[in-house]
């Protein structure tokens, strides 16, 4: 696994994002794998990398510091380029962790959370309150601090088209309560260019909805909304089902007209 203080590894990476840009008229890289994600147990590497000053592995502290001088000399080589760095993770890694990602995060112009509300592998339930706020929360702490955040949710394992759109619709509302306009979505169901490219997704992200008019806000009932000059979005991370009553007649996402959305447990619209 890469030494990400060493020079000529700085110097590769940033020949082959210049490389890419050139051929293929980019403006810029997705620089991956620039987190935390190898003490992961669920990526199952065989070992840690060593650091090369100490001859003994890296703490996850110094992983992480060395991560952040990589990510410095890839802009400093390149500065008029677009960077993306993944090193988000999910909201556990982000908030809670004993060595958290956040202090990567906002250190960098760019960065990606490739694990938005669920991990591409995890069961297909959705998740809890907790966990669902804390995600929300990351996109509203990325915007406030001007960075730019790259999201997301990847359903990767067996499932139902039902649970495909409840998924989508779920993670795309929730992403829309924080988002200010600095934040991009993708939702991906499978692990080929149909996923890649959203072909087989059941919607399409709202992009008439316009500009948000505030803030989400709780209402009584415990659910989430946020008004949207030509929309809005819904959430209920609850365990129970709500009905919220609309100002005016609007669209769902199924296209229908409604004056009120029921939403069952865990769903967005």
């Amino acid at each position: 696994l890469m030494a990400p203080t060493s020079r000529a590894w700085r110097r590769f990476v940033t020949a082959e994002c210049r490389d890419r840009v050139q051929r293929a008229g980019y403006d810029g890289c997705l620089v991956d794998s620039t987190g935390l994600g190898i003490y992961s147990p669920s990526q199952r590497f065989t070992g840690i990398p060593v650091n090369p000053r100490t001859g003994s592995r890296y703490t996850q502290r110094q992983y992480r510091r060395a991560q952040a001088g990589l990510a410095d000399a890839i802009r400093a080589a390149s500065p008029r380029l677009v960077h993306v760095f993944n090193n988000v993770s999910n909201d556990y890694r982000y908030w809670r962790d004993p060595v958290r990602s956040r202090p990567l995060a906002l250190g960098r112009p760019a960065v990606q959370m490739e694990d938005f509300l669920r991990g591409a592998s995890s069961e297909v339930a959705l998740p809890d309150k907790e966990k669902w706020l804390r995600s929300v929360r990351v996109v509203r702490d990325l915007e406030a601090h001007n960075v730019a955040g790259v999201f997301t949710t990847k359903l990767w394992v067996s499932h139902t088209a039902a649970q495909a759109a409840r998924w989508q619709a779920y993670a795309m509302a929730s992403f829309l309560l924080g988002a200010n306009g600095n934040s991009y979505f993708a939702f991906t169901r499978s692990r080929d260019r149909a996923g890649a490219t959203g072909r087989n997704a059941p919607y399409s992200m709202p992009n008439r909805i316009g500009r948000p008019e505030g803030r989400m806000i709780k209402m009584g009932s415990g659910a989430y909304k946020r008004t949207f000059t030509r929309g809005m979005a819904l959430v209920n991370p609850r365990a129970t089902t709500v009905r919220v009553r609309l100002p005016s007649a609007m669209r769902d996402l199924s296209g229908a007209t409604v004056k009120s959305v029921r939403l069952g447990p865990r769903t967005g619209e």
